[in-house]
């Protein structure tokens, strides 16, 4: 059973050339799968507003139990490149909004 006939070359032949066209199919197949999947379970909610305090430049500005603090990111001004600061009053024990 070592002799190399004339259809084992063709089925070769078929299996070297539809194979890799049949692989690309189902992986294109299994893409689209998964693409689905992970789409449907990324439904994000929307997060809540944070409660921001009153805007203030110092503590003696601020309702008592609260101070002054820096909150969200500092950005800096695109025209002069000085840093745009945003205080509020923020009660004490309070997780700072970012």
């Amino acid at each position: 059973m070592t002799t190399v006939t004339t259809f084992s070359k063709t089925l070769a032949l078929i299996l070297f050339v539809v194979l890799p066209f049949l692989g690309f199919y189902l992986g294109t197949l299994y893409q689209k799968n998964v693409d689905t999947i992970s789409v449907n379970q990324q439904k994000l909610q929307p997060l809540p507003k944070a409660k921001t305090g009153s805007k203030c430049q110092s503590n003696s500005q601020c309702p008592s139990g609260q101070y002054c603090t820096v909150v969200g990111p500092i950005m800096l001004n695109p025209i002069t490149r000085l840093p745009i600061i945003r205080k509020e009053c923020v009660a004490k024990g309070q997780a700072i909004p970012l």
